[in-house]
């Protein structure tokens, strides 16, 4: 926590109240300070949270981002899609529990909310992520219990560019949906996420772009995947390839 800025403040500065001088303080100091920015984000995340508990979002209220050539913006603004996604996915889990969710509107694609949520992600989000055996175990017992199906943590072990961190439950639609996630050699991070088929799907994999990101989908046996995160095509088809196969 930055000592210099509490969080009274911060939550004035994010509801556009409080000082003006010490707004724009603030305002210079989420540039460049790691520390405020990490207690911002945290802040962030838990006022939406506790709002959308409440108050499911509107479709017309959503404000996704969208890539543009537009000058660097401010430090809060980048957080702009975290409203959206805490919005999806209530709560980012901190340790290996179950995370439940808020449901969002049946129009809106799983592939992409999955998008909007691994965006986020940084080195930091998981590399501290130490399980043991036994706590990696634990998760999947909880994933088993959660999907109807088993998951081996050699196969998610199995790919060599990956490194294995955690297994969340999540839910959207009314459905658990299974989050696995990975760093690779440099620290970027991935994720493997697995629901039950909404209805007709296509089992050969597709390769695509998304938020930036590589990502391959696939289904198999009434689940549908999706592999995401990073930007190299070979790691995400090779590894697609091993797990389609595995799982």
């Amino acid at each position: 926590m930055n000592l210099d800025v509490t969080d009274e403040e911060l939550t004035a500065y994010l509801d556009g109240e409080g000082d003006d001088a010490r707004n724009r303080e603030i305002e210079r100091l989420l540039e460049t300070d790691e520390d405020l920015q990490a207690q911002i984000a945290e802040l962030m995340v838990d006022k939406v949270a506790i709002k959308d508990a409440f108050n499911l979002l509107e479709p017309n209220t959503l404000d996704l981002p969208v890539e543009t050539t537009a000058p660097k913006p401010s430090f809060l603004s980048k957080l702009a899609p975290l409203q959206w996604a805490a919005g999806i996915l209530l709560g980012i889990a901190v340790g290996w529990g179950v995370t439940q969710v808020t449901q969002i509107t049946e129009s809106t694609n799983w592939q992409m909310a999955v998008a909007e949520y691994q965006v986020l992600y940084t080195t930091a989000t998981l590399e501290p992520i130490e399980p043991t055996p036994a706590e990696l175990e634990n998760q999947l017992v909880r994933v088993a219990d959660a999907l109807n199906k088993d998951f081996d943590l050699d196969v998610l072990s199995s790919v060599d560019a990956l490194e294995y961190k955690r297994a969340q439950v999540l839910e959207f639609e009314g459905k658990p949906l299974i989050q696995f996630a990975f760093l690779d050699g440099t620290g970027v991070p991935y994720a493997l996420c697995v629901i039950k088929a909404f209805g007709s799907s296509v089992s050969k994999a597709v390769f695509q772009e998304m938020e930036g990101m590589q990502a391959g989908t696939w289904s198999k046996d009434g689940f549908d995947y999706i592999l995401i995160g990073g930007k190299d095509k070979t790691l995400i088809s090779d590894a697609v390839k091993q797990f389609s196969s595995g799982i």
